[in-house]
């Protein structure tokens, strides 16, 4: 959707990693005519050395997240939590079903961030 979008928008032809040649064609799989990389990354993960953020965004509403966060918190959760850790309370605890429902009904996804790194390694 990505590359898509950039393209779209008439920017310069998108190119990926050599290993993805076999899904996007040799032709978008040419390193040496890479300008530079962008990563689409989870906010909650460290900025890989020679990125900088360049936006960040939270696919769930502001009054979602502060809803997962309150319920999640009800279960002794951190924030972060997943539906997984939700689903391992209510199997430990059945009087926390109903909370977990609540928590499942908003959907598991982390806040995002689009990474660049526009001085890639052989213009280095």
């Amino acid at each position: 959707m990505l590359v898509h979008a950039v393209e779209h928008d008439g920017h310069r032809p998108t190119r990926v990693h050599a290993d993805l040649a076999n899904k996007y064609g040799p032709g978008r799989a040419d390193p040496a005519d890479v300008v530079a990389e962008v990563r689409l990354a989870r906010a909650d993960e460290v900025v890989p050395a020679g990125f900088v953020v360049v936006a960040e965004r939270d696919p769930l509403t502001e009054a979602q997240r502060r809803r997962r966060t309150d319920l999640l918190g009800r279960l002794g959760l951190p924030p972060d939590a997943t539906d997984a850790d939700a689903l391992r309370v209510a199997a430990a605890d059945r009087s926390a079903r109903p909370i977990v429902r609540r928590v499942r009904a908003i959907p598991d996804l982390p806040r995002l961030r689009l990474l660049l790194d526009d001085e890639l390694p052989h213009q280095r």
